[in-house]
């Protein structure tokens, strides 16, 4: 939801002046009518009575002009707090946990740190894993109907190991492909959260599952994936 910014609103700080001055008159006419005190202003007010006015009337204005400066400071300090003092998740690493790519076993394990000064709470994730080839690209976003699952609080600057199956439905075909370079295997997670002052946070990470080479076991590194946004 994109946040109101009031520092783009224009105040009008001469009206409230000039309408307070207004009032003080207004008030001063029907007081003095019904007390029967009523005088002829042109012949018996006198430069002190409008000079007072006057003064009045600025001191009308100088305090809108305090108020409104005020306001703008508590906007800067707030955005300020919004950006320091809150959590910040990101992905610090992972590990793969079956060099088989067996289907219905742990894949791999992602360790998650709160690296901000606020406890995250409600932090989920969505995940999936995808089998692409080469020269395609991926046009809608996999994870937009997925329900985020694994809820739970991340502590200031704790972390939080998450463990990720691979899927039963890939093939052995497709899983041969892969283990010889045919075809890719991806792994695509984003996740939110909240912090203890409401600020909202998430991020989105794309792995591409790297086959054994000479001297490299079978790993998974980040790699941007064509036509999937992880902004």
């Amino acid at each position: 939801m994109p946040q109101r910014n009031y520092l783009a609103r224009k105040p009008l700080i001469v009206y409230p002046g000039l309408l307070g001055a207004l009032v003080l008159l207004i008030a001063w006419g029907l007081i003095g009518d019904r007390l029967h005190l009523r005088v002829d202003i042109s012949k018996r007010t006198s430069f002190t009575d409008w000079a007072l006015v006057a003064l009045t009337g600025a001191y009308a204005i100088v305090s809108v002009v305090q108020w409104w400066k005020m306001r703008q400071s508590l906007e800067e300090t707030r955005k300020s707090n919004h950006l320091t003092l809150r959590a910040w998740v990101m992905a610090e690493g992972i590990k793969i946990a079956n060099l088989s790519l067996t289907p219905g076993v742990t894949a791999v394990r992602i360790r998650v740190r709160n690296n901000g000064k606020l406890p995250a709470i409600k932090w989920a994730r969505r995940h999936e894993f995808l089998v692409r080839y080469p020269g395609e690209s991926l046009l809608v976003d996999p994870l937009a109907y997925f329900e985020p699952v694994g809820w739970r609080t991340i502590a200031a600057g704790a972390s939080h190991v998450t463990s990720l199956i691979l899927p039963t439905d890939f093939t052995p075909e497709q899983l041969a492909e892969i283990k010889h370079g045919k075809a890719f295997l991806w792994l695509v997670m984003r996740f939110t959260y909240t912090d203890t002052i409401g600020s909202k946070g998430s991020s989105a990470y794309c792995w591409r599952y790297e086959h054994q080479t000479s001297g490299k076991l079978p790993r998974f590194e980040e790699s941007p994936m064509p036509g999937y946004d992880v902004s």
